[in-house]
């Protein structure tokens, strides 16, 4: 069975939004509130800046689950939030929930909460189940780099980037765009045959649903992914075989081969501004500042 597909049904409990799957774990452990989950201490810190954190935790009751809990502090929104905006917690929820409605594989959502704390900031949270035993590409390629190399390697290649090609023109088909759809953002689990199965993603925060921009999503969506995938390992050949697999066809027309020139020109800009941010983050270390 795959666990990172299926629908998911919603169940609203307290000041909570569940999966009703796991309404009875909640409740074996106390955490059927926003209090008590947001709030929970102990886990293990895999993240923690001054906007959000996530945190490994482990439950026993009433059988064993790894959940992911990720926090969102003092999170401005618009005062009284007439508009109905969901806080960054609620709108991940929804935003998995939505992806996996459209057969797009994705993590399995626990719950999410949010508290006002102010008439413009909340508190917010979504939990999240463990995606063991699949693995981001980006941990593939920095634990595994022999993996995409040599003559097995090339097949490698050819399978995962037909395959995410196919993914993300499904995912554009179903009107979201993964805002930051790279290599550490897409899970993948191979078969001890080396056969893959349906890559997936993860860290559906930043989705964009705006279908006014959406000729624009296949380029800022591939030159993400382009950036994330190491220049010695994906040669030229595979990034257009990744565009190809997203059309669909082999030959491309001249307004496709436009599109290739944007994506590249794209890539590059997305080099330059992540030296820059990085650059800002380095000097933020040595001042002894929070990262943001």
């Amino acid at each position: 069975m795959n666990k990172l597909a299926g629908s998911i049904i919603r169940r609203k409990e307290n000041s909570l939004l569940l999966n009703q799957a796991f309404r009875d774990l909640l409740k074996s452990n106390g955490l059927l509130d926003f209090e008590t989950i947001y709030r929970f201490e102990g886990g293990q810190s895999v993240k923690k800046i001054s906007s959000r954190s996530i945190v490994r935790i482990k439950l026993d009751a009433p059988e064993k689950h790894t959940l992911y809990l990720k926090r969102h502090v003092s999170e401005k929104i618009k005062p009284f939030n007439s508009s109905g905006t969901p806080s960054q917690g609620r709108l991940e929820f929804e935003n998995i929930c939505d992806f996996r409605e459209n057969s797009i594989p994705t993590v399995t959502p626990v719950a999410c909460g949010e508290h006002r704390i102010h008439s413009n900031q909340v508190e917010s949270f979504v939990l999240t189940e463990d995606f063991h035993p699949w693995i981001s590409l980006e941990e593939l390629i920095r634990e595994r780099p022999g993996f995409f190399k040599g003559r097995q390697g090339t097949v490698h290649k050819k399978v995962l980037l037909d395959k995410l090609g196919q993914l993300a023109k499904k995912m554009h088909r179903s009107g979201f765009n993964h805002r930051d759809f790279n290599a550490t953002h897409i899970l993948l689990r191979y078969t001890d045959a080396g056969q893959l199965h349906e890559p997936a993603l993860f860290d559906l925060q930043r989705v964009d649903r705006k279908r006014m921009f959406r000729l624009r999503w296949i380029i800022k969506a591939l030159a993400e992914l382009n950036y994330s995938l190491p220049e010695d390992l994906f040669t030229p050949e595979d990034r257009r075989r990744l565009f190809q697999a997203y059309h669909g066809k082999s030959t491309l027309s001249i307004w496709n081969q436009f599109q290739c020139l944007w994506i590249q020109k794209k890539t590059a800009r997305i080099s330059r501004h992540t030296d820059h941010m990085m650059a800002k983050r380095a000097e933020r270390r040595r001042l002894g500042l929070p990262e943001r």
